[in-house]
């Protein structure tokens, strides 16, 4: 959680397609993640990542070796700590065309897509060992991919209503990519909230 307004949301974007989530402060120790974690979604946020008190991405989250989906901030943050560079772009704010290309992130995802954006920042440059999975007009780094490292990163909010086929990238990163094997209903938030107080007690 790097204090965007969608983060609550992200996690019930990935509760919606029967996987358990919860949602973690930046800086929680990983010693702290629930047992069994698959993978990590970074969330987006209201800073930019060169400002002075920027929020960073802990090194142990990145040494986890877990597939990581940076989002917007978390696009920011993960090309900045890996080398890549970060400036002030052309804002987008609304839903903009992207263009996707082929990548296992972007299965499903039809040629033109709207996807939810609200940004000053973009990438200016990917860090080494990454490959651009898509454009819009105004960016043409618009999500990035580390296939190697199972690090990806895009700058619109597939969790937004205004963003389509958002839900279909959720399923491609937690199902594709994590592995995830469903079957989590809303219904066993009490059964799940109990046994992860009983763990802590």
């Amino acid at each position: 959680d790097f204090g965007g307004q969608y983060n609550e949301l992200i996690a019930r974007r990935v509760r919606d397609i029967g996987v358990y989530s919860e949602v973690y402060a930046y800086d929680t120790p990983v010693s702290e993640y629930s047992e069994g974690t698959i993978g990590i979604i970074l969330t987006g946020g209201p800073q930019s990542v060169y400002a002075q008190d920027a929020l960073q991405i802990p090194d142990d989250v990145l040494n986890l070796g877990l597939p990581i989906l940076g989002i917007c901030y978390g696009m920011h943050a993960l090309a900045q700590k890996l080398g890549g560079k970060v400036d002030k772009g052309m804002p987008e704010y609304g839903a903009p065309d992207v263009v996707p290309r082929e990548h296992p992130l972007n299965k499903g995802i039809r040629d033109t897509t709207s996807m939810f954006m609200n940004h000053g920042d973009r990438v200016h440059e990917m860090p080494e060992g990454f490959v651009n999975i898509a454009r819009t007009t105004n960016g043409p780094v618009a999500a990035m991919a580390n296939d190697a490292k199972r690090i990806y990163a895009v700058q619109y909010h597939p969790e937004a209503a205004h963003s389509v086929l958002g839900m279909q990238l959720f399923r491609n990163f937690v199902y594709g990519i994590c592995g995830a094997k469903g079957g989590y209903a809303p219904d066993n938030a009490i059964e799940e909230m109990v046994s992860r107080v009983q763990r802590e007690s």
